[in-house]
């Protein structure tokens, strides 16, 4: 299996040299294969180093434009920022390894804004998720029908289930294929064959079902929560409504395949209390960011809680790892950057708020923008409670398409009023 990862490594390390500007389309699909690998290589292998030397190539096509995009700027503050931070650091190898990975995914915006110009780029794009889909389908599957994969971590301490082994994305979540299946229907207004239409809803609905036996919570709410925030906006709401009645419908007739085994999962998870409804009282990224809340606020140490403490790196002590790390955004960012640096992060959505009206309108184009990009920004909040800052994959396409749907609201302006 090694071997296999060094091959598409090495493929992946041609496409980038070889497509200049263009890999952007292919990045997506390198970050699941990435995601993949981690099942099969150790921490601090050829995987860790691989992917930025990817995203640092990609970044050289773009460097005329990488830091001269104003809407940009609060990002670029938080960067620098938290880059000073890193410095001072007592755990600086494991705060600037966890800081490139934060870096790396939120700059992919810049290029998406610079990229995407054309309609026909996007279409393009959303070719490349479809099969984005269909390999974390594929990697599923082989996962459950050969034993691939890592095991579900609220499994292994379980004598009920047979088989505690997942796809290869399982240690992952499949956040990033749930949140192409947020966004499907905005991909799918910029391809023309139907054929090709029907195909990439058929393969959201099969992947959805992979999503589903992960029984991850975060990452089933993200399509849902998307395509409600996508057709909350678009004038025409009978398509989506129509699509997810038909999606339905087809998981209703797929349902003897995965059912057993789905309850099975769930069951489980019930039992662990995760469906209640007070389940957060007993959740650890519940205790944590109230923790390190009263530690911060508190002012015993105002240099703590004005700058933080091992920014990125709160799992590790000395260089030892600890138990556990912080999860869930808040807590990551107030205790390793402060109360400075949370408040900064938080200017980052007080930007991109302000970048696109809330309001709704009659105009389709202009609906269909809006949708998008508050699904977006409504997928990157729910996924931060959850804890995805340091997720590559999936904050790489946030920000991508951030940067690549303000790109066409400012175009479409542009063209209405010059």
């Amino acid at each position: 299996m090694e071997y296999i990862f060094y091959l598409l490594f090495a493929i992946f390390l041609i496409l980038a040299i070889r497509h200049k500007e263009h890999f952007i389309l292919i990045l997506p699909i390198f970050n699941i294969v990435m995601d993949a690998s981690f099942s099969v290589f150790e921490s601090l292998s050829v995987s860790t180093y691989m992917r930025p030397l990817i995203y640092f190539i990609l970044f050289y096509y773009f460097r005329k434009h990488l830091f001269k995009i104003t809407w940009y700027k609060p990002i670029y503050i938080f960067l620098t920022f938290s880059f000073v931070l890193v410095v001072f650091s007592s755990e600086f190898f494991h705060s600037f390894k966890a800081y490139l990975q934060v870096f790396l995914s939120m700059m992919i915006g810049v290029i998406g804004f610079v990229y995407f110009d054309s309609r026909e780029k996007i279409a393009n794009l959303a070719k490349m998720l479809i099969i984005c889909l269909a390999i974390s389908s594929i990697m599923a599957f082989l996962g459950y029908a050969f034993g691939i994969g890592r095991v579900l971590e609220y499994t292994i301490f379980s004598d009920e289930l047979e088989d505690e082994s997942v796809g290869l994305l399982g240690s992952s979540g499949m956040y990033s294929a749930s949140f192409i299946i947020g966004v499907t229907p905005f991909l799918l207004s910029y391809i023309n064959k139907m054929r090709l239409k029907y195909f990439g809803i058929a393969l959201a609905i099969i992947t959805f079902i992979f999503i589903l036996l992960n029984v991850r919570r975060t990452a089933i709410l993200i399509p849902i929560a998307g395509l409600v925030v996508y057709a909350f906006y678009i004038p025409n709401k009978g398509k989506i409504m129509t699509g997810l009645f038909f999606s339905l419908i087809l998981m209703l007739a797929l349902s003897p395949i995965y059912t057993d085994k789905l309850m099975e999962r769930f069951n489980f998870r019930q039992e662990q209390g995760r469906f209640d409804s007070d389940f957060y009282k007993t959740e650890g990224r519940f205790y944590e960011t109230t923790i390190v809340y009263e530690e911060i606020m508190s002012f015993e140490d105002p240099i703590l809680s004005l700058f933080g403490e091992r920014i990125f790196a709160s799992g590790w002590i000395d260089s030892e790892k600890q138990p556990r790390m912080l999860h869930s955004d808040p807590a990551v960012l107030i205790y390793g950057a402060g109360i400075i640096g949370f408040i900064i992060y938080i200017l980052i959505y007080f930007k991109l708020f302000s970048l696109i009206p809330l309001g709704l309108t009659n105009n389709k184009f202009i609906g269909t923008l809006k949708g998008a990009f508050y699904t977006v920004i409504f997928i990157s909040l729910m996924a931060s409670l959850n804890g995805s800052i340091l997720l590559m994959s999936l904050r790489s396409l946030i920000f991508l398409f951030l940067g690549l749907i303000y790109r066409q609201y400012l175009m479409y302006k542009v063209k209405i009023n010059p």
